[in-house]
């Protein structure tokens, strides 16, 4: 597999219910919109969706779109998703911003414009979403849409892997053990150590960290390995400290 299939293979930012993690419940009954779409509830959580959406609710509007999108408990309308999006972005929210950007990016709904994209994308990371951060990376480290550029790719996916991203983090370590920014064989070990960390056992990016650490692990040396663990272990804290 060349490169360039490897690092589209696992272009793997999902547009499902990224928001979850980052909302504050001031509104309750969001909470139980959320509850009820993690039951797999679809129609209750539609219902308790689209009543805030009508009154502004911006997450709402956001979770509504996805819906759509995956067809989850309504049949999937691109046009609804992107209007639900649209609404949603109106507000500033990262998360609309952040989907607007996905749908041009795989021409759903829309014609594909990877300029749009780009556009959403940093509007959306300038909110410190660490999706669109994530997606930009990707986008410079294959130059689409724009110039191909690695320090680019690694600033993006450096900042979206101290917000916890395990993508980004596993990208990181991919780009210190192939060298596009420079050779470090210790500092891949520790980004995939941590990127292993901050994903679950049954995520492909859990697999894949996995592999890369049994991969890496035959260019260093004992004393080198346990570096690498020490600077995971500090690594991993701080940004889990950081993030709560």
């Amino acid at each position: 597999m060349n490169k360039k299939d490897f690092l589209i293979r696992f272009f793997l930012v999902l547009i499902v219910f990224l928001a979850t993690q980052s909302l504050s419940f001031a509104n309750s009954n969001l909470k139980d919109g959320i509850d009820a779409y993690n039951s797999k509830n679809y129609k209750e959580a539609y219902g308790i969706f689209s009543q805030l959406s009508k009154q502004g609710d911006s997450q709402a509007q956001y979770i509504l779109g996805t819906m759509y999108l995956n067809g989850l408990g309504v049949k999937k309308d691109y046009t609804k998703t992107y209007n639900f999006f649209e609404e949603s972005a109106s507000q500033n929210n990262s998360f609309g911003e952040y989907g607007l950007g996905y749908l041009y990016k795989h021409g759903l709904g829309v014609k594909k414009d990877l300029l749009k994209t780009l556009y959403w994308w940093e509007k959306s990371a300038q909110l410190n979403n660490k999706e669109a951060l994530y997606g930009l990376g990707f986008l410079y480290s294959l130059g689409q849409g724009v110039e191909l550029n690695y320090k680019k790719s690694f600033d993006y996916w450096q900042k979206a892997a101290y917000l916890g991203s395990s993508y980004a983090q596993y990208r990181l370590g991919l780009l210190y053990y192939e060298g596009d920014i420079e050779k470090n064989y210790i500092n891949a070990y520790t980004w995939f150590d941590v990127a292993k960390r901050f994903s679950n056992p049954n995520e492909e990016i859990y697999d894949l960290a996995v592999h890369h650490l049994n991969i890496v692990k035959y260019k260093l040396t004992s004393n080198q390995i346990s570096q690498a663990k020490e600077l995971a272990d500090k690594l991993y804290n701080q940004i889990k400290n950081n993030n709560q």
